[in-house]
């Protein structure tokens, strides 16, 4: 799409919504020349995800959920009875 500066300084903030949500490039004209060019960024930013949002769904859980990572009998003499961590 083509526009005046004239035109774009009066109606930019709705021209910027329209590239943003519609990909769609205006070419702003001075006397018919162009002098710039308005662009939605690389890669939609709306749909881009985030880097830690890529591994969301990625992990396998490898023990039941109801599980302790510690053997119950360790974890009551090291914490309860204040037992060595030291085999």
């Amino acid at each position: 799409m083509d526009i005046s500066v004239t035109r774009f300084r009066a109606q930019c903030l709705e021209l910027i919504r329209q590239v943003e949500s519609g990909g769609e490039v205006v070419e702003i004209t001075r006397h018919g020349k162009t002098v710039a060019r308005l662009t939605p960024p690389a890669g939609n930013t709306a749909t881009r995800q985030r880097p830690w949002e890529t591994l969301r769904g990625s992990g396998v859980l490898a023990m039941d959920p109801q599980e302790s990572v510690w053997p119950c009998c360790h974890w009551m003499s090291t914490w309860c009875f204040g037992g060595s961590t030291r085999s």
